[in-house]
C-alpha cells in the first residue's frame, strides 16, 4: 500500500484586473468627501449639544440668580439692622457694603477668567469651517493632479 499525499492546494489566482490610477483617485476622492461630510456632521452635533446644554444651564442659572439676589437683599438688610443696634445706622450700612465688596471683587476676577477660557474654547470651533475648506481643496488638488498624471501615462 502506498500512501498518496493529497496535492497541495493551489493558491487562488486573482483574475480581476487591478484598478487603474483614475479609479483609485476616484475612490480616494469619494473617501475624502465621506470624511469631510463626517467632520461637518460632527461639528453640527457638537454645536447642537453645546446649544442645548448651554441654553438650559443659562436659564436655570438666571432663575437661581434672581432668587439669590432677593434672598441676599433681605439678608443684608437684616445684617445692617442688627449692626445698627450697636452702631449708628450709617456705620452699620457702610460695614455691610465693605464686606460685600470684599466678596464681590474676587468673584468678579474669577468670573472674568472663566469667561476668557470659554471664549478661547469657542474660538476653536470657528476654525472648523476653514479646516474643512482646506481639506476639500486638498482633495480637489490631489484628484486633479492624479487625473492629469493618469492621462499622461495613457499617452
Amino acid at each position: 500500500m502506498s500512501q498518496q499525499s493529497p496535492a497541495p492546494p493551489h493558491p487562488p489566482q486573482d483574475t480581476a484586473p487591478q484598478p487603474g490610477l483614475g479609479e483609485l483617485l476616484a475612490r480616494m476622492s469619494d473617501n475624502m468627501m465621506g470624511i469631510l461630510r463626517g467632520e461637518i456632521s460632527l461639528a453640527k452635533a457638537r454645536l447642537q449639544r453645546l446649544a442645548k446644554v448651554g441654553g438650559l444651564g443659562a436659564t436655570l442659572l438666571s432663575v437661581a440668580g434672581i432668587l439669590f439676589l432677593f434672598a441676599l437683599g433681605f439678608l443684608l438688610t437684616a445684617a445692617a439692622q442688627a449692626l445698627s443696634l450697636v452702631l449708628p445706622a450709617w456705620a452699620a450700612s457702610l460695614i455691610v457694603v465693605l464686606v460685600l465688596l470684599l466678596v464681590a471683587i474676587p468673584l468678579a476676577v474669577t468670573g472674568l477668567k472663566r469667561l476668557q477660557q470659554a471664549k478661547a474654547q469657542a474660538d476653536g470651533l470657528k476654525d472648523t469651517p476653514a479646516q474643512l475648506r482646506d481639506d476639500l481643496q486638498a482633495v480637489r488638488t490631489a484628484v486633479t493632479t492624479g487625473l492629469t498624471r493618469d492621462k499622461e501615462s495613457d499617452s
